[in-house]
């Protein structure tokens, strides 16, 4: 089973865990609802949440380390929104309150479709894995006026009283992500700070980077680095698009990510603009990439 798990594929997820619990595979026809509902009716309602939880089994896949590299949970909740935008989810979530150790997060539909209870609690269980594996301490969650996890010890509960779509989220310590590195080959011509450059950005493909942090980690001023790019006739941007389709390409060896999942996890802004500046470095576009790296492999 392929541990894909864009938005458009959580349902792969839902189905690993309801085969783990009962050992058979579910109906091909059971859509996402009706697999937490089978899940719900024999274990209650903490089932739902325990379903979105089971993330924590697919650890090493590279989507879920991409939110384990966040820099602070406010990062990760970004990330989120991300990919939901990459899946086209018709739920979405938006953050209504942010402190330096919390947040209120919202799980919103359109007018015509809103999240159900066990859909809430099914997201809230994925995001509260990807909050333990970015490494925040003594997590909190309440979905409605319902505590669900208190310093980190999952609560009992058969009901949830108030507003499900509603997640009140508090750490103690915020987590400082798990550096993230997709390593590739380094050009023998390179430089010493154009070589330690290439290794922070690999640390995190998703990560906003600026001159001006880029120079403090390299020790020199945001000019001097500037002028140092320039003067390989690069620039910070076409650095970063070099790392993230170096990313890509490790990542395109293997079937078992889809392009979208590739154009989310190397810090593209959607599979267009992967594929464009794909195009510009590789000349071919992704597919053919892979097509023909498994061609030569067969």
């Amino acid at each position: 089973m392929s541990t894909d798990i864009t938005m458009m594929s959580l349902l792969l997820l839902l189905r690993g865990a309801y085969l783990r619990a009962w050992g058979e595979e579910p109906l091909e026809a059971w859509g996402k609802l009706e697999l937490l509902a089978q899940i719900v009716s024999r274990h209650g309602l903490q089932a739902a949440f325990e379903a979105g939880s089971e993330i924590r089994q697919h650890l090493e896949h590279p989507v879920v380390r991409v939110f384990a590299a966040a820099p602070h949970p406010h990062h990760l909740f970004a990330r989120w929104q991300r990919l939901e935008h990459f899946g086209h989810a018709s739920h979405r979530t938006h953050c209504t309150e942010a402190e330096a150790t919390g947040m209120i997060l919202l799980h919103q539909g359109s007018a015509t479709s809103s999240p159900g209870v066990l859909d809430n609690l099914f997201v809230a269980g994925v995001l509260y894995s990807l909050l333990e594996a970015q490494g925040c301490q003594k997590l909190s969650l309440w979905v409605g006026e319902t505590a669900v996890v208190l310093e980190g010890q999952r609560q009992e509960f058969a009901e949830v009283e108030g507003d499900t779509s509603c997640w009140r989220w508090q750490w103690k310590e915020a987590g400082q992500g798990k550096a993230l590195v997709l390593e590739a080959p380094q050009e023998l011509e390179e430089t010493h700070w154009r070589h330690r450059l290439r290794k922070i950005l690999q640390r995190d493909l998703l990560y906003r980077w600026t001159l001006a942090e880029l120079g403090r980690l390299l020790a020199v001023s945001s000019r001097t680095l500037q002028r140092r790019l320039a003067d390989v006739g690069t620039s910070l941007t076409e650095e970063l698009h070099r790392v993230r389709i170096e990313g890509a390409c490790r990542l395109l060896e293997t079937k078992e990510m889809s392009l979208t999942e590739i154009a989310f996890c190397c810090g593209f802004s959607d599979s267009a603009h992967f594929s464009r500046i794909f195009r510009r470095f590789a000349e071919v576009p992704p597919s053919a990439y892979r097509e023909a790296l498994w061609a030569e492999k067969r």
